[in-house]
């Protein structure tokens, strides 16, 4: 009875200490991930997302029941907190990369190229202004981009996989929002989750759509990074090629994604109820 005894406590220990090591891993995964999400700027690029949003919202108000619209910005307010987003995010992008592949991209983050990169991409974020944007495009046509600096653009567009990036971005937006509130409609009118993804699908990734953001994107990109000289461009390129840039860029635009088509889903399932109880 002894043996059993103590074979059972050893058992006992054993599981205790592994549970609390993997609870000690997790911890340190997350903590990671959130120094990652401030590190990489996308902290303060979420920011501006609810602002966005909602002149999304406003701007597409006349073709939208005036209930319909009320009750979509009222949701945006609550799902888009960027301190939820935040969170949200960071706990994907600690089941995306291993502590290995977040510390390693930090380090890139953390140089002095990383971080006038970073800010380059924070202020586009936050400080876009589609006056000045238009501006500066028409300045280019008397002064182009430089050939070099024009090619090394085109490698950050493609090592950062932008316009699938923005495509993915519109679709889980434009599928969550739908199939949120289709999920609240009586069993006999709703359409269905598949249904609904695959003509926002259709709809967001055709040919057209995705000429317009492949063409646009790399005007976007030279006037974000209008400021940051070519060996911090060669940097970030060469960083963004390599292995930990590969696994980070991935990581973070799944977990980016990912969260956005959560936080929408839940628009569309808080206007559905907003509607419910205004109809009441």
């Amino acid at each position: 009875m002894k043996t059993v005894a103590s074979a059972l406590s050893f058992a006992c220990a054993f599981l205790c200490a592994s549970a609390i090591d993997a609870l000690a891993q997790e911890d340190a995964s997350v903590r990671t991930a959130q120094r990652l999400m401030v590190r990489s700027g996308l902290s303060v690029q979420l920011r501006g997302l609810p602002p966005q949003m909602e002149a999304d919202v406003r701007q597409a108000a006349e073709l939208l029941d005036p209930e319909l619209a009320a009750a979509l910005l009222s949701a945006v307010k609550i799902a888009f907190q960027p301190d939820l987003l935040e969170s949200d995010i960071a706990a994907r992008v600690a089941k995306n990369l291993t502590v290995g592949d977040m510390t390693s991209a930090l380090t890139w983050l953390d140089s002095a190229a990383g971080k006038r990169v970073t800010l380059a991409e924070e202020r586009g974020a936050t400080e876009f202004d589609p006056q000045l944007f238009t501006q500066y495009v028409q300045a280019l046509r008397t002064k182009p981009i430089a050939e070099k600096r024009s090619q090394m653009l085109t490698l950050v567009v493609e090592a950062t996989n932008g316009a699938e990036t923005v495509l993915a971005t519109q679709e889980a937006i434009a599928a969550g929002v739908a199939v949120g509130m289709d999920s609240l409609q009586p069993k006999g009118r709703r359409q269905g989750e598949a249904a609904l993804r695959m003509r926002v699908r259709q709809s967001v990734r055709s040919e057209k759509a995705r000429s317009a953001i492949t063409q646009q994107l790399p005007l976007v990109y030279a006037y974000f990074y209008r400021n940051i000289a070519d060996a911090d461009l060669t940097a970030y390129v060469q960083f963004l090629q390599s292995r930990a840039g590969k696994r980070y860029q991935q990581g973070m635009t799944a977990a980016f994604v990912e969260g956005l088509g959560r936080a929408s889903l839940q628009v569309g399932e808080l206007a559905g109820q907003y509607q419910r109880r205004t109809a009441m």
